[in-house]
């Protein structure tokens, strides 16, 4: 199960896996956009925070497709 998809499927209780799937998604987040302060991570919606997952997933899923593509030529 991804990231997303754990992040999706929580529940209001923050479990351990739910604390390092945050810690994930705030590294990829920072790797994609820059730095990110924690007190701005922690003030986004989750809402927002999965869309913004999804879309870098999509990018990365885009970008390798177009890398396969190009080494069959």
């Amino acid at each position: 199960m991804d990231i997303l998809q754990r992040l999706q499927s929580r529940n209001n209780r923050v479990s351990g896996n739910d604390e390092d799937g945050l810690i994930q998604a705030h590294h990829i987040l920072m790797c994609e956009y820059g730095w990110i302060p924690l007190e701005e991570f922690r003030s986004l919606p989750l809402p927002t925070l999965w869309n913004l997952l999804d879309c870098i997933k999509k990018d990365k899923e885009a970008e390798a497709k177009a890398m396969k593509k190009s080494r069959k030529r």
